[in-house]
């Protein structure tokens, strides 16, 4: 799979005409995510997962934040507890449940509108959390 780095990236290159276009923005508790999708790329140890893979389109778990809404913020207490102190940022990977949030496509990436409370872990590396 693509470096962590190279993935989010590519998400963003994909993503940066249609949020320019549509001013996407999410409000209240909720977090905007683009959910990791395999599809089309190649594992550490060669195998090639194919285009037509969806499995990621309805069980993926794992996404890049791409906004907050303006309640999900650090001058929210409660939201700075709920991590710990150490809320995730814009540009993080993170888990959810596939059950949370709603989906929608922007452009072809699908993406997820979830409360910050419903944010279950981060990561570095969203291809090895499935």
């Amino acid at each position: 799979m693509a470096a962590p780095q190279e993935a989010r990236h590519e998400l963003l290159d994909e993503l940066r005409p249609h949020l320019e276009r549509t001013l996407l923005r999410v409000f209240g508790n909720d977090v905007l995510i683009a959910v990791y999708d395999r599809a089309g790329k190649k594992t550490k140890g060669g195998i090639i997962v194919p285009e037509t893979n969806r499995e990621d389109e309805f069980q993926g778990i794992t996404g890049l934040i791409l906004d907050f809404g303006p309640l999900a913020s650090r001058e929210n207490q409660r939201f700075m507890d709920w991590f710990g102190g150490d809320p995730p940022k814009i540009g993080d990977w993170i888990g959810f449940n596939t059950k949370d949030g709603i989906r929608f496509k922007v452009g072809e990436v699908l993406c997820r509108s979830i409360e910050w409370q419903y944010l279950r872990f981060a990561t570095h590396v969203p291809d090895l959390v499935m």
